[in-house]
């Protein structure tokens, strides 16, 4: 395991995403991190990213993306929106 680009922290192996089936698993944790290299010090300069983010975790950070991170920020949080509501 190594460190995610543009992020200080190092990804454990299990990953939090309980409800999720395994694709959406990691569609979710990619676009967490995206989330945090992309629009870290603009939208989410107060929020530490997790290593073993779970659902409510990446719902956390997309009021901050919707509001500071532009039209790009705003998309990224609908398709994590997306992703953690289409189970359930």
């Amino acid at each position: 395991m190594g460190l995610v680009s543009g992020c200080d922290f190092e990804l454990g192996p299990v990953v939090r995403f309980d409800m999720l089936n395994n694709q959406s698993q990691e569609e979710l944790l990619s676009l967490y991190t995206r989330a945090f290299r992309e629009f870290g010090t603009r939208a989410l300069w107060n929020m530490r990213p997790v290593q073993e983010p779970a659902e409510a975790d990446a719902l956390a950070i997309t009021r901050a993306l919707r509001t500071h991170a532009g039209m790009d920020g705003r998309r990224l949080a609908e398709r994590i929106e997306e992703l953690c509501r289409a189970t359930h």
